[in-house]
């Protein structure tokens, strides 16, 4: 009903009367979105200031914190059934992220960004030049794959179809355009690989390690969750009002 209902107000929007029209069809589909917050609301926490654009192709574990100005942004609707944003238990979604779906973006548990941090699936079509890129639409072939307990620096920026293996620490300002190996520090642009971390000796190294040593994302999940099933998060930190503390 709804989207034949914006079909025809597409029609009148070319009336001042039909471009009030529209405005009040988005006007009432955002405030829907209301009710996909009080789904979440014992069991995340959601800043009143994040937006997300396509609450039912979102789902978040519990635990998770969605700081101030965080835009979760689905481009697609037709996903099926496979959630576009995916965000594992226990993870932190720093302020002014952006989170913006190709054909899905998944992060692990135990996830932590820190501010101004990116994630960009998808971009808008530019093959024609004479339609208003507004209106091109965006594509939606590539995947964003983040592995458990992968930290975010400042400003860092994932692009495409990537895959960030668990373990992994991508530093300020980095922008990750290729799949980066469990247990990895990159930093700069374009991301380059400069540690890993050696179980052999418990230390990131800059010379190559035993690959056979490294545990697979399930059985670091199960190392990682021993004792941090439930993490007391800086929740504070997602509030509008009241978010400095002493």
């Amino acid at each position: 009903m709804l989207n034949s209902l914006k079909g025809n107000l597409k029609e009148l929007a070319k009336s001042k009367l039909g471009l009030a029209m529209l405005r009040g069809y988005y006007f009432i589909i955002g405030s829907m979105g209301y009710f996909y917050r009080y789904k979440y609301f014992f069991k995340c926490t959601i800043s009143r200031t994040a937006r997300v654009t396509g609450w039912k192709q979102v789902s978040l574990g519990r635990n998770v914190v969605i700081c101030n100005r965080t835009w979760l942004n689905v481009n697609h609707r037709d996903s099926q059934g496979i959630k576009a944003i995916t965000i594992g238990d226990n993870s932190f979604i720093g302020e002014n992220n952006f989170l913006t779906a190709g054909a899905h973006i998944t992060i692990g548990a135990y996830a932590l960004t820190t501010s101004n941090c990116s994630f960009i699936g998808a971009s808008h079509n530019i093959d024609s030049v004479m339609t208003p890129y507004i209106r091109t639409g965006v594509d939606s072939e590539n995947i964003i794959q983040v592995g458990v307990n992968c930290f975010f620096g400042y400003g860092s920026t994932v692009i495409g179809n990537v895959s960030i293996g668990h373990g992994s620490i991508i530093g300020a300002k980095s922008v990750v355009l290729h799949d980066i190996p469990p247990f990895s520090i990159v930093v700069g642009n374009p991301a380059k690989v400069i540690k890993r971390y050696d179980f052999s000796s418990q230390k990131w190294v800059k010379t190559d390690i035993d690959e056979s040593l490294i545990p697979s994302q399930e059985e670091y999940l199960e190392l990682v969750e021993k004792g941090n099933d439930l993490i007391l998060m800086p929740y504070i930190l997602a509030a509008k009002n009241f978010s400095s503390i002493i």
